[in-house]
């Protein structure tokens, strides 16, 4: 790391970091409740914590790959032999470990791709984005397959792109690299396809080179199959079963298909106009005028096949953030000695700044998901005894329809039911000194006779609370847990 704190961007690299590690400790929960249940709860699995028939339906089928889950197990156990049990420390220590790793490779792939670019001005902005855009630092800490494929696939060009001169040795590391990412997240084949074919057709490495990276990555996918295997029991190919389940049998249309132009569309939205347009434009000049960079050619074919696939989803493009952003300030380089452009530069860059300051703020220190916020509270409240903590339709520890047993605690029993008149049968025939409630909208409307109430945690400040314009709490699930005591 001497290079980067040898740096004349030092500063910004350690602002990132700061960051980083907020959003870390800040950021609790799951982005997707992917990141969860197939990996949290499939390293719950061998943890003991929960059983295979409350998997999702993919255990079932056997089609997502083990490493990952494997590497939670492994943090697990060993945070376990010293004595850290809680699982919300676990996860702040994956989110905390795989945000620094990403740092780690962005600092390395900032100072080496910044040697081909010649303006200070979109060399400052690569680095500012890399790290201080809104969704940036948020991405970076999650623990999850996109973000893990991601850093082993930038890992990878790193080793390749930084030798001047070819090497067989880091052929071999970049192709075991790669055979990891593809057995983290399937779907990087095409970006590892992209970057291939660079390395033949405009770098054309040597069939040495060629045999080395193609010898090592089926090296490092064989491991990956092993790993499968260990995890599932039997031996099998989990790349096969995902394209057969998904495409053959088509179950990924289950969840919504799109034409080829949405992730256009998604991207303008999410990433916040007039923001996302402008990055957009940014990254097309950038592709257009750069097209034999090694980076073009990895992103180009991911998003492609991603257009093509019908079912589209924000995340799936994450792995390539970095990428993404790279070439976009490539295409700001190029603008920059543009004097039309230069007459609304300083715009642009300050409308960026008006947007990314206030919704980074907000990314950076909320909660990822609200739900997980409520389960941490429950594993800190009153551990010494037994709490019954009612709901309606379903049990606090059923997210996304399954049970998220990794974050359940031995002294919370939850209830499920219907509607309040089952709830005050319950609380009737049972007669609890008390128990609590988690009630999912505003206003509160739980009342029942013997009983008082008062809400003990809510995850927005009461100043909040009481400010209810346009009637925007009717509107909003509201989570809040409140305490009833017999009166």
């Amino acid at each position: 790391m001497k290079e980067v704190l040898n740096s004349p961007y030092r500063q910004l690299f350690l602002w990132g970091l700061l960051i980083h590690i907020l959003c870390a400790w800040f950021s609790c929960g799951v982005h997707h409740y992917d990141e969860h249940y197939q990996i949290l709860e499939f390293a719950n699995l061998k943890m003991g914590g929960t059983t295979s028939d409350l998997l999702p339906w993919e255990f079932q089928e056997k089609i997502r790959p083990a490493l990952q889950p494997w590497m939670a197990f492994a943090a697990m156990k060993s945070l376990q032999f010293i004595g850290v049990i809680n699982p919300f420390v676990v996860t702040f220590i994956l989110r905390l470990l795989i945000g620094l790793l990403t740092w780690i490779i962005s600092c390395k792939m900032i100072l080496l791709l910044i040697r081909e670019m010649k303006d200070r001005r979109a060399i400052r902005l690569f680095i500012m984005m890399s790290f201080f855009l809104w969704f940036v630092p948020y991405i970076n800490v999650r623990f999850s397959s996109e973000n893990l494929s991601a850093i082993l696939l930038l890992t990878s060009l790193y080793v390749v792109l930084r030798r001047k001169t070819d090497a067989s040795s880091a052929f071999v590391v970049s192709g075991i690299l790669l055979g990891l990412s593809f057995f983290t997240r399937f779907q990087m084949c095409f970006a590892i396809a992209g970057f291939s074919l660079w390395l033949i057709v405009i770098r054309r490495i040597s069939f040495k080179h060629i045999m080395a990276l193609g010898s090592a990555m089926l090296l490092s996918m064989f491991f990956c199959v092993l790993l499968d295997s260990l995890f599932y029991g039997e031996w099998i190919f989990t790349p096969w079963n995902y394209y057969y389940a998904n495409l053959v049998l088509d179950k990924a249309a289950g969840w919504g298909v799109f034409p080829w132009w949405y992730y256009f569309t998604l991207f303008v939205v999410k990433a916040i106009p007039p923001l996302s347009l402008a990055l957009l434009i940014f990254f097309f000049v950038g592709v257009t005028k750069n097209l034999r960079n090694a980076l073009v050619w990895t992103i180009i074919p991911f998003l492609l096949a991603h257009m093509l696939v019908g079912h589209k989803e924000m995340r799936f493009l994450f792995p390539v953030c970095f990428i993404f952003i790279y070439i976009a300030s490539l295409g700001i380089e190029y603008l920059l000695e543009k004097k039309w452009y230069l007459k609304i530069h300083k715009a642009i860059v300050v409308l960026s700044v008006v947007i990314v300051l206030p919704v980074g703020l907000y990314r950076t220190f909320a909660p990822a998901d609200v739900a997980t916020s409520y389960l941490e509270f429950l594993y800190h409240y009153q551990p010494q005894q037994t709490t019954n903590v009612l709901s309606i339709q379903d049990d606090v520890y059923k997210l996304s329809g399954l049970e998220a047993n990794y974050y359940r605690p031995k002294h919370i029993t939850p209830w499920a039911f219907s509607d309040t008149i089952s709830i005050r049968d319950f609380v009737s025939h049972e007669q609890p000194d008390n128990f609590l409630f988690l009630n999912t909208r505003f206003p509160f409307k739980l009342y029942i006779d013997g009983y008082k109430s008062e809400m003990i945690y809510c995850i927005y400040p009461d100043w909040v609370l009481k400010v209810n314009i346009n009637h925007w709490q009717e509107r909003t699930y509201i989570w809040s847990i409140y305490r009833f005591t017999r009166k």
